[in-house]
């Protein structure tokens, strides 16, 4: 007994491929998804699962898509690790832009997703009806709306940046403790807070005392006697 669940998913690709060799599809041509052995497909994404159809003159199954990366991991552990089997039929040829940044074309599919095992199908059914929808499209929330808003009230004044940056602050000076008189403390006279006030922001400057200059003794006169002792 099979397990069977249907999904519209898309074949990607549709811009390339319509080209090569699908270049008469149809609504209701038959398909069916295997892992993909193609090298140069595989570098681009590790768990593609192509799309092929009967086409050509004489009929060969060839690749006509892709299925899309955002669920390519699901199918291919569906097909190589469960033993699931996905064939189906081309629901309608009028293609759309994919909503990757790639770009491209993509047409939608009516698949069957077949497991032997209920446990398997279950999971699958509810990845394919709760997390995969081929008919969304993505759209900006009000909340997005506002936080654009928001960006652009947004100015940087960089001329005041500089004015504010190039003001030096001067470093604030330490004032000096004050002068006690050693006099007044051994009579015993309190000086009033007035007078502490003054003592405080007062500043002592001694005077330099100025050096006197050398004497220069000229050695050179004539007026030096030398006196000689016998």
């Amino acid at each position: 007994m099979a397990y069977k669940v249907q999904a519209k998913i898309a074949s990607r690709g549709y811009h390339v491929y319509k080209n090569v060799n699908w270049d008469g599809v149809k609504a209701n041509d038959k398909v069916a998804v295997e892992i993909e052995a193609n090298r140069d497909s595989l570098k681009i994404d590790p768990y593609a699962c192509a799309v092929k159809a009967m086409v050509g003159n004489p009929e060969k199954l060839e690749t006509v898509g892709h299925v899309p990366r955002e669920i390519s991991r699901h199918v291919y552990f569906f097909l190589k690790e469960e033993g699931g089997k996905v064939d189906g039929y081309v629901l309608s040829t009028q293609y759309r832009p994919s909503p990757i940044p790639a770009g491209g074309l993509e047409i939608p599919l009516l698949l069957n997703f077949k497991s032997p095992r209920y446990v398997t199908h279950q999971k699958m059914k509810d990845f394919l009806t709760k997390l995969y929808s081929w008919d969304f499209e993505g759209s900006k929330t009000t909340e997005d709306e506002d936080d654009e808003e928001k960006d652009e009230e947004i100015n940087f004044d960089i001329e005041n940046d500089e004015e504010e940056s190039s003001e030096v602050i001067k470093p604030k000076k330490k004032r000096k403790p004050p002068i006690i008189d050693d006099e007044d403390e051994e009579e015993g006279n309190e000086l009033s807070d007035e007078e502490k006030q003054q003592d405080s922001d007062s500043e002592v400057i001694r005077p330099k005392i100025k050096q006197k200059p050398p004497k220069i003794v000229d050695y050179s006169s004539d007026e030096i006697d030398v006196v000689i002792e016998n």
